[in-house]
């Protein structure tokens, strides 16, 4: 009987040392935006109709000067947040720069949305993202290590009406009316990157690296972070925290296209 008792306060002693962590979807504090969409469109359809360089660039100061990036009370009001930012804050800051160059645009486009979840495996390198259970944090606005005033986050109205102007096609010729135009092509990349999908011949801002999802182990203390890098590559990389910093383990491709 003792045995057993003894057993019994065993399993109940590492139950208690087992912490686990709330998943769940997570969204960060809301927004106004400053102008609707389609005042957004109507200024950015003028300025690259007219080619005015001037008012193009008012366009981006505007939206630039919208958002902040989130506040710590935000992030610190769950566990799970805080390592995510601090996370990729490490990772856009530091290792992003092993694998890619910048484009040669003034602007930074930041994703808007992030996807994380938690495995029980220890084995991340071996791990398949795509089983994994996913949730994701919305209005997503990290603080990276580049020049603020250089930063563009991708909310949704922002997404959309460049989505919409870029693949705008003539009636007759079926091109597309501003990428086939090669000086207004030159005015929108020399301010932010553009990529075009092979398969289906759309045209969207570029952000790179992109960030499909961060995986942590249970106990929050390893990372794998899933990325696309220069639009066509797919890479992992490894992370395990020492002390309360991040650090690059291993990374490797996944997948090129």
């Amino acid at each position: 009987m003792k045995k057993l008792n003894l057993i019994i306060i065993l399993l109940l002693s590492i139950t208690a040392c087992t912490k686990t962590y709330e998943q769940k979807n997570i969204k960060m504090e809301k927004y106004t935006p400053i102008k609707t969409s389609q005042k957004i469109y109507d200024s950015l359809h003028s300025a690259i109709t007219k080619h005015d360089e001037r008012a193009l660039r008012r366009i981006f100061k505007e939206w630039q000067a919208s958002f902040q990036s989130n506040n710590n009370e935000q992030i610190s009001k769950h566990e799970i947040t805080i390592e995510v930012f601090d996370l990729f804050l490490n990772f856009y800051g530091t290792t992003s720069k092993i694998f890619y160059e910048k484009e040669k645009s003034e602007y930074y486009i930041i994703q808007n949305k992030l996807q994380y979840g938690i495995t029980e495996s220890r084995n991340l390198r071996n791990i398949n993202p795509e089983t994994i259970k996913l949730y994701t944090i919305s209005n997503f606005r990290p603080k990276i290590n580049i020049d603020e005033s250089k930063v563009l986050y991708l909310t949704p109205e922002y997404k959309h009406v460049f989505h919409t102007f870029l693949n705008m096609q003539d009636s007759v010729t079926l091109k597309h009316k501003v990428m086939s135009d090669e000086k207004q092509f030159k005015m929108l990349t020399e301010l932010c990157p553009i990529k075009s999908n092979m398969v289906n011949h759309k045209y969207s801002l570029s952000i790179d690296p992109y960030v499909s999802s961060i995986i942590f182990n249970k106990n929050l203390r390893k990372a794998r972070v899933d990325c696309m890098i220069q639009n066509h590559i797919g890479y992992a990389l490894i992370y395990i925290k020492k002390g309360d910093q991040w650090i690059l383990n291993e990374s490797f491709e996944t997948w090129i296209s």
